[in-house]
């Protein structure tokens, strides 16, 4: 059960009813006295795509995770910062989510998309030129190889030899991978002439094919396509920025570099976003990011999450911006030129005027992006937190449930559920166990999350959210493999050891063209200069050689070294498996102490645990629990 269902406050009193009643036949209105926790439900009760607007990106973030934890289908539009300025290296990440979330826009796949105020004055490119560049592809369609590399380069995709990460391809004969961005896997594709075959998800360590798929849609690895003649108009916008005179000559001779620079790479074609600050001089690159939504829905609204916040951040973003823009403008450094660099704060706002508008505000009279329809006044109190003190939640929830509140606590998980429920029982309070289905229903304990509670004193209701009784783990980055993906391709250099023929030195990887067409080979060099070439469909063959120190020599290819090393290692395995089936069966015999199973105590210890473990991490500690909990 997604949490999108479970709020509906229209049917708590008639004040809710009549605000969801405007917001449905298209009026803008303003809300007071909602708390923070409170405004993701009454959001997701709108039944319509929503854009939300945040004053900075870190509020943004967490509304973000507010929404997914309900289960919504959120995105995320973050703010490109000095996007009118050249970065010769930069990280692609905030643009590759922005254009991610545009082609999610495009194709419906969103319930709210969540945006800083500041990401509103971007300039993006027409929601016809991002459309056509958008590929579609499906088994049976007629398209010429080359002509889909092609494509894929003009819209950002880099040929590689070998594929590792979105936004890359690369070809092999009729063979053609594509990582798109926003997919957790890439994706092969399968040519018989000029049609295609087959689309596979394949595994980018093993490169085996998993699961055909019947089409694929990719999304475009850049926010800049550029016909040739645009590419010549913007090379001589940059030339008529040269300087010659008015500053120091080694600002100039810098300058002068960095747009020598630029030209050298529009020669080549570069699509690369760290050019975007050229999209001032396109005349097609002047849309934002209601257009694309007006184009997905005719029907959204815009949520100001605190609209006071709000609008301070938009006019001094704005001050800002105009600050450095005059003082790049007046030195000659600025590759816009005189050309504006995006949207300003009055145009930004022109367009509330035809939307529909919904705004959160604690201070009366503080909204200044729209003329309200109607204003509703509500009561609510936030929740407490709990974390690390259950007596205390127990001790709340049993004095809400004797002033005739009805009480829903959201868990956040299975396990996390019966935790919450064996600690309200432990203090002889009985609620029913995932019952509830929306906020009329009997008090229930829920195995869904949301995020932080709300109380509705009027409505006698009390919420109480996943992170107000159990700690928020951190989620750490780490690399996710399959217990079989433990080696990809080796690079120069890297000692590896084949399964047959033993260690080798991997000298890189190499094409090679025989009766079976065209193939990617790794080249292994071995003992006596001998060379072997694996094909990398037969990466499994390989490991990378993992001893403490270097190898002392090479095997050599159809030696018996290398069988020699491995009898020795059977011989040896061998051994110690028939000393520990010896051990174990002297345990068996031997009853040993078996400890109590885990009590809400040891649950709240866990519980308490900062960080997210893995599955292997969980699966260790249920061998070990099982263990302990026996007498063997």
């Amino acid at each position: 059960m997604a949490n999108t269902k479970f709020f509906k406050f229209e049917s708590l009193s008639e004040n809710f009813a009549k605000l969801y009643a405007e917001m449905r036949a298209g009026n803008s209105c303003s809300v007071f006295g909602v708390q923070n926790s409170m405004r993701p439900a009454m959001v997701s009760n709108l039944d319509k795509k929503v854009l939300f607007l945040t004053a900075d990106q870190t509020t943004a973030n967490f509304a973000l995770e507010q929404f997914e934890l309900m289960g919504m289908d959120a995105k995320l539009f973050p703010a490109v910062q000095d996007s009118f300025l050249y970065k010769r290296a930069q990280s692609n990440e905030i643009y590759v989510k922005r254009t991610q979330t545009l082609f999610d826009v495009l194709n419906k796949n969103f319930d709210v998309v969540v945006a800083p105020i500041e990401s509103l004055f971007s300039f993006l490119p027409s929601v016809k030129d991002f459309s056509s560049h958008v590929l579609k592809l499906q088994a049976g369609q007629d398209i010429d190889i080359f002509k889909l590399e092609m494509l894929l380069v003009e819209s950002g995709y880099k040929k590689e030899e070998l594929i590792s990460e979105q936004g890359q391809f690369s070809r092999r004969g009729e063979i053609l991978d594509v990582f798109p961005i926003g997919e957790k896997h890439p994706f092969r594709i399968d040519f018989f002439d000029t049609q295609i075959e087959t689309i596979k998800v394949f595994d980018v360590v093993t490169q085996k094919g998993t699961k055909e798929v019947k089409s694929l849609k990719i999304c475009p690895f850049s926010d800049l396509f550029l016909t040739n003649d645009e590419l010549e108009h913007l090379k001589t916008c940059v030339n008529a920025l040269r300087k010659t005179e008015g500053e120091e000559v080694s600002e100039n001779t810098i300058f002068n570099s960095t747009l020598d620079e630029i030209i050298s790479r529009l020669d080549l074609r570069d699509r690369s976003y760290s050019l975007d600050p050229l999209a001032s001089y396109l005349d097609d690159f002047r849309c934002s990011i209601f257009d694309y939504l007006k184009v997905a829905t005719n029907d959204f609204v815009v949520v100001f999450d605190e609209c006071k916040q709000l609008y301070d951040r938009l006019v001094n973003f704005e001050k800002e911006n105009n600050e450095r823009l005059k003082a790049l403008r007046d030195a000659g450094t600025l590759l816009a030129g005189r050309k504006p660099c995006g949207f300003s704060a009055s145009e930004i706002m022109q367009n509330f005027d035809t939307l529909t508008c919904l705004a959160f505000l604690k201070i009366t009279n503080a909204n200044k992006f729209f003329k309200s329809k109607a204003v509703f006044n509500f009561k609510t109190v936030p929740s407490q937190r709990y974390t690390h003190n259950l007596k205390e939640f127990s001790v709340d929830v049993r004095n809400y449930i004797l002033k005739g509140f009805k009480v829903f606590v959201f868990a956040g998980s299975s396990e996390q559920l019966e935790s919450a429920s064996n600690v309200l029982s432990s203090h002889d309070i009985e609620i029913a166990k995932n019952k509830a289905k929306t906020l009329t229903d009997e008090s229930s304990v829920l195995k869904e999350g949301y995020y932080s509670g709300f109380v509705l004193p009027e409505e006698k209701i009390a919420v109480f959210g996943t992170y107000d009784i159990f700690p928020k783990k951190r989620q750490d980055s780490k690399l996710k493999l399959s217990k079989g993906n433990v080696f990809s391709v080796p690079k120069v250099g890297d000692y590896v050891v084949h399964h047959i023929h033993g260690i080798g030195l991997c000298e890189g990887v190499t094409q090679l063209t025989g009766s079976f067409g065209t193939k990617d080979y790794v080249v292994i060099k071995y003992h006596g200069g001998d060379t072997l070439y694996v094909p990398t469909t037969q990466m499994d063959m390989l490991d990378r050689f993992s001893g403490a120190e270097t190898p002392k020599k090479l095997s050599k290819i159809g030696g018996q070294d290398f069988s020699v090393v491995k009898n020795k290692v059977r011989e040896s395995v061998k051994k110690l498996a028939f000393n520990l089936i010896e051990l174990y069966a002297k345990r068996e015999k031997i009853k040993g102490f078996a400890f109590s199973e885990d009590n809400d105590l040891q649950r709240e210890f866990e519980n308490a645990f900062p960080y997210t473990e893995t599955e292997d991490q969980l699966a260790s500690i249920d061998e070990i629990k099982k263990d302990m909990e026996s007498s063997k």
